[in-house]
C-alpha cells in the first residue's frame, strides 16, 4: 500500500517498530525518532510509552500521533524541538492535515546533512538531558519509597 511505502521510507531515515523490538543501535545510529502512537485521530489524546523511549536514550523525536500530543508533554514539564524544527503540525486537527505536514518535516529533517544534523543534535543536547532527568526522577522518588517501604514494612 502506499501507506506501507511511506513508513518504509521513513523508517530509512529514522528508527521506528514497536518498543519491545527496539535494539539500542536505533537510538545510537540516528539522529531523531519517529514516535508512531496508536492513536492517530484527533479524539483520541493520550501519551503512550511509545514517547518516553527516546526519551530515555536521549534521542530527539517527532510524535505521529493526535493533535495536541506535543503539547501535552510540555504540561508535565518535557522539552520539545520546536525551536528547531516545525512542530505547527501538533496543532492541526485534520488527521490528514496533520499527517500531511508529518510528511513535509520528515523529508525536509531528510534533506539534512550528517553535518547539519550534528550541529542541530548539539544544539538540542541539553533539553535531552533535561528530559532523561525529568523522566528518571519520577522513578527515582517512586523506588526510594519502595526501598524505604522494603527496610520498614508496615506491620
Amino acid at each position: 500500500s502506499a501507506a506501507g511505502m511511506l513508513m518504509d521510507m521513513f523508517g530509512q531515515v529514522l528508527p521506528i517498530g514497536e518498543p519491545a523490538h527496539y535494539n539500542l543501535d536505533h537510538f545510537r545510529n540516528a539522529y531523531w525518532n519517529l514516535v508512531l502512537l496508536p492513536e492517530f485521530s484527533s479524539y483520541n489524546l493520550a501519551l503512550e510509552k511509545e514517547v518516553f523511549a527516546p526519551i530515555l536514550n536521549l534521542q530527539a523525536f517527532v510524535i505521529a500521533g493526535p493533535a495536541g500530543a506535543i503539547d501535552l508533554l510540555h504540561e508535565p514539564g518535557y522539552k520539545t524541538f520546536g525551536h528547531y524544527i516545525n512542530e505547527s503540525y501538533d496543532t492541526m486537527t485534520n488527521d490528514e492535515q496533520r499527517m500531511q505536514a508529518l510528511f513535509r518535516l520528515v523529508y525536509e529533517m531528510d534533506s539534512y546533512s550528517n553535518a547539519d544534523l550534528k550541529i542541530l543534535n548539539q544544539r538540542i543536547v541539553r533539553d535531552l538531558k533535561h528530559n532523561q532527568q525529568h523522566l528518571l526522577a519520577s522513578k527515582k522518588h517512586k523506588l526510594i519509597s519502595l526501598l524505604n517501604t522494603l527496610e520498614h514494612p508496615i506491620a
